[in-house]
């Protein structure tokens, strides 16, 4: 739970977590009054170091739909590394949408010195 000013701002979670691969995918979300202010960077950046240093974790993914701007820029921020495109994996408001992939690899996250 991200929380901010007394108030629950968000949701930082790994999701789909597959322990026999040592891998899972990070899912967020921030309420709107919340969003550009570094909250979703800074809970993101704490979470990963978890995953990687306490549950040993290898390969951390998120995916987020091509016009999600914000989404993307913390993807790039945090170091994940673009892997490709899912086309037509999301039926939102009637219609398909593409999800990029995106991944960080623990190596990849020590070698940043996050």
């Amino acid at each position: 739970m991200v929380r901010a000013e007394g108030q629950i701002a968000g949701l930082v979670s790994l999701v789909r977590i597959e322990w026999e691969h040592h891998r899972a995918e990070l899912g967020y979300w921030l309420g709107s009054s919340f969003q550009g202010r570094g909250l979703a960077t800074k809970s993101c950046h704490c979470l990963i170091n978890y995953a990687f240093e306490e549950l040993c974790l290898n390969r951390i993914s998120l995916r987020s739909t091509q016009d999600n701007q914000r989404s993307i820029a913390l993807a790039n921020r945090l170091g994940f590394t673009a892997e490709g495109r899912l086309r037509e994996a999301l039926l939102k408001e009637e219609a398909y949408q593409h999800l990029q992939l995106f991944s960080i690899l623990r190596r990849e996250w020590k070698m940043k010195n996050f």
